[in-house]
């Protein structure tokens, strides 16, 4: 649906034609506490890949020796990779980290994103409103969110994709925050490197 029509039915019924991201795009200054919360979980990562990068905050936080990738879906700046998620666009970068912070919610295809960062890099750190902190499908969706998943739900999605658990935390925002890794994937780069 075009946005000119999409505005247009949520016009008519703003309950069953919620905004998209593109259409309420904001950057609240709390996010900055959620994204340097999750940015002490990064530990030996050298390379960050961003996803939804926004205003690139995380980069203002990461020590200096830290390769920061990032990525959305218009270009924030000099170096900024422009993928859509919701066109099934994403960089062809590696990385030692994958960071989703306030982007997962958005994303329509979640089982085809979460397959794209498991072939990018052997961690993943995100955060993820799950419905037991945010509640209630029709309030998601008037925040433009597209998918609407419980702890267990994620938790299953990671666990499909080869992902193990290593730091759960929730935010005081009402974020659950997720650190997981892909041991056997680190492993296989660590074998094509010896040789």
């Amino acid at each position: 649906m075009t946005n000119r029509l999409h505005a247009w039915a949520r016009g008519l019924n703003p309950q069953l034609f919620p905004p998209t991201w593109m259409e309420i795009e904001h950057f609240d200054l709390a996010w900055r506490d959620r994204i340097a919360v999750m940015a002490r979980l990064i530990q030996d990562e050298v390379t960050i890949l961003d996803l939804g990068c926004g205003p690139m905050w995380l980069k203002e936080l990461l020590p200096e020796g830290k390769i920061y990738i990032g990525c959305d879906y218009v270009s924030r700046g000099e170096g900024t990779l422009v993928a859509d998620f919701n066109q099934h666009q994403f960089p062809s970068v590696w990385a030692d980290v994958c960071f989703v912070s306030g982007t997962l919610e958005y994303v329509r295809d979640v089982d085809w994103f979460l397959g794209e960062t498991a072939s990018s890099s052997p961690a993943l750190l995100l955060s993820y409103c799950t419905t037991e902190l945010r509640p209630g499908i029709l309030r998601r969706r008037s925040y433009g969110w597209l998918n609407h998943m419980s702890r267990q739900t994620l938790l299953s999605k990671l666990a499909q994709r080869g992902y193990g658990v290593t730091h759960e935390v929730r935010d005081d925002e009402g974020a659950y925050i997720v650190k997981a890794t892909r041991p056997e994937q680190d492993e296989a780069r660590v074998e094509l490197g010896s040789g």
